[in-house]
Formats: C-alpha cells, sequence, structure tokens
C-alpha cells in the first residue's frame, strides 16, 4: 500500500494517505469535492512533521506550520479565510534564526534577507523510493512584482522539498511541462490554475523547475505512464503549488510560473 483514498465523479475526496515503499507514513490530506479541506500533514522519512496545515473549502485557513527534518520551526503564519494574517517569519533551514519577517496587516517586511537552499548537483533523497537523486538547477528569473513570500528562489527550493517523485516514475523518463497560473488580490489572497505548457519555457518568466537524475542511462527505462499515474502526479504538484508560502502583492495580479517536472531527460549543461 502506497496511497489510499477516494474518488468521486474524478474527483479526490475524504482523507488520503501515502506511504513509501518501505510502509513509511508520509502525508495526510483531507479533501471535498477535490479541493483540500480539513488537516493536512506531511512527513519526513525519520517520523517527524514536515508541514501542519489546514484549509476550508480549498482556502487556506488557521496556523501553518513547516519543520526541519530535525524538527525545528522554518516558516509559520496564519491563515484567515484564504488570506495570509499578521506576522510570517522564515528562519534559515537549521530554524536557528529569522531571515524573512513580514506583516501582513501593514503589507511591509520587517525583515527580508531570502535565500535559496538547494544547489546545482546537490544530491538529495527522495522520499517514495528512499533513494537519491542528483537535482539540477537552471538559472531562475525573479519576478520584482507580485511574489511568494521570500522571493520565487526561496519558494522554488521549497517546491522542491513539497514535490514528490512517484515509485512508478523513478528510474523513467518523464518530461512533463507545466505552467501555473497566479491570480494575486491586493488582500494578497491567491489562487491559480495549473495547465500543460508547450515546454517553451521563457527564461525572463519565474519557475519552479524540477529537474533531476535518478541513476546512470543504463538504468534508466522507457514506458508509458497510465492515465492514472498522470492524473495522481497532476495532483501531486497542485499539493506542493498549495503548500507554497504565501504571496506578498506588489502591483501584478496575475504572474505566469513554469513548472518543467524533469526526470532523466535534463538538457542543459
Amino acid at each position: 500500500m502506497i496511497e489510499k483514498g477516494e474518488f468521486i465523479n474524478g474527483e479526490k475526496v475524504g482523507e488520503w494517505i501515502t506511504y513509501n515503499k518501505t510502509g513509511k507514513l508520509t502525508g495526510k490530506i483531507n479533501y471535498k469535492n477535490g479541493l483540500p479541506d480539513g488537516k493536512a500533514e506531511l512527513f519526513y522519512l525519520n517520523g517527524k512533521r514536515k508541514l501542519i496545515a489546514s484549509f476550508e473549502d480549498g482556502k487556506k485557513e488557521g496556523t501553518w506550520e513547516y519543520f526541519t527534518e530535525k524538527g525545528k520551526l522554518f516558516m509559520s503564519g496564519l491563515y484567515k479565510s484564504g488570506k495570509p494574517s499578521g506576522i510570517w517569519t522564515i528562519n534559515d533551514y537549521k530554524g536557528k534564526k529569522n531571515v524573512v519577517v513580514f506583516d501582513y496587516s501593514t503589507n511591509k517586511y520587517i525583515l527580508n534577507n531570502p535565500y535559496g537552499f538547494h544547489k546545482d548537483n546537490s544530491i538529495v533523497q527522495n522520499i517514495n523510493t528512499e533513494e537519491w537523486y542528483i537535482l539540477r538547477i537552471p538559472t531562475r528569473a525573479i519576478n520584482e512584482k507580485s511574489a511568494p513570500l521570500g522571493g520565487f528562489i526561496f519558494a522554488g527550493d521549497l517546491f522542491i522539498e513539497m514535490v514528490e517523485v512517484p515509485l512508478d516514475y523513478w528510474d523513467t523518463y518523464v518530461q512533463y511541462d507545466y505552467k501555473a497560473q497566479f491570480t494575486i488580490g491586493e488582500d494578497n489572497s491567491t489562487t491559480f490554475k495549473l495547465t500543460d505548457s508547450d515546454g517553451k519555457n521563457s527564461e525572463d518568466k519565474p519557475g519552479f523547475p524540477f529537474l533531476i537524475i535518478t541513476n546512470p542511462e543504463s538504468k534508466i527505462k522507457k514506458i508509458e505512464h497510465s492515465k492514472l499515474s498522470k492524473d495522481l502526479l497532476n495532483y501531486k504538484i497542485k499539493e506542493a503549488l498549495n503548500f507554497m508560502p504565501p504571496w506578498v502583492y506588489n502591483g501584478s495580479k496575475e504572474v505566469e510560473v513554469n513548472i518543467p517536472y524533469v526526470i532523466n531527460k535534463i538538457s542543459f549543461n
């Protein structure tokens, strides 16, 4: 058992529970009519929580807390009816000191030293297989207008932490190109729509790239993934986007973000 849940009319409903290949709990997310609703929890391989969050009919609600693998508080803040509220704080990845503090009541940064914590050619463990992959990071554009709290580089690195490589995608060739159209209100409320892209990603647009190499070419399989497999991956990407930091409105109500999801088909040097 690696995933358990119910579909009604093609939409997720009720509690969905995921495990990795050794049976470790990796996530519990509640749904209603295909939208997250209720408590959501993600877990590290050591059993510690990665994220505690909650939704009401798809809108983010209540206190959200992100943690490091050692259990240190990484990022936290409050949502009210889908809007970030009050003070939101991002700590360094060791959870030791504040690097970003934003007050949504005044729409101003109190502290703003955003950073990225993933590097090109880093070795990262995949939670589903417990194996390791090589992470490739291309040049990433930085949007000077409306952007996630902490900026696009930080949010892109958090996306890498939140998104998954399902078991049936490991050691295969995959190149799916998505784009997420974010709509940001002046009250910092945010919605998005995920669609397929033509793969011609503009370098001047921000992106959350997920580009990895799992093994040498001799160990990679060419397979055709089923429609259900692709649909479940689509849900995983939407979940990861839902777990991104809140946005900060800064003049632009519409922001398009490129999301290349590529396994073992890396084409840049």
